[in-house]
């Protein structure tokens, strides 16, 4: 799961980083995160606090997992 247990806004940030991952590459998603993928988006889904500031950060989560993926 995520060890470091990040909060605030470190955590909102992962959290948007993690859904747009399932969200647009979800088989290489669920191929790192085996077992551990649900567990993984619900923690995600507890740290989505301000819909606005999650859509932007998803956004950019996105630009930079488009270059890595």
């Amino acid at each position: 799961m995520i060890e470091a247990q990040p909060t605030g806004r470190d955590a909102e940030a992962l959290a948007a980083w993690l859904f747009a991952w399932q969200h647009h590459w979800p088989q290489s998603f669920a191929a790192a995160l085996a077992d551990d993928a649900t567990a993984v988006v619900e923690w995600a889904g507890r740290h989505i606090v301000d819909a606005n500031r999650y859509l932007k950060l998803r956004r950019i989560a996105l630009e930079n997992l488009a270059q890595l993926l």
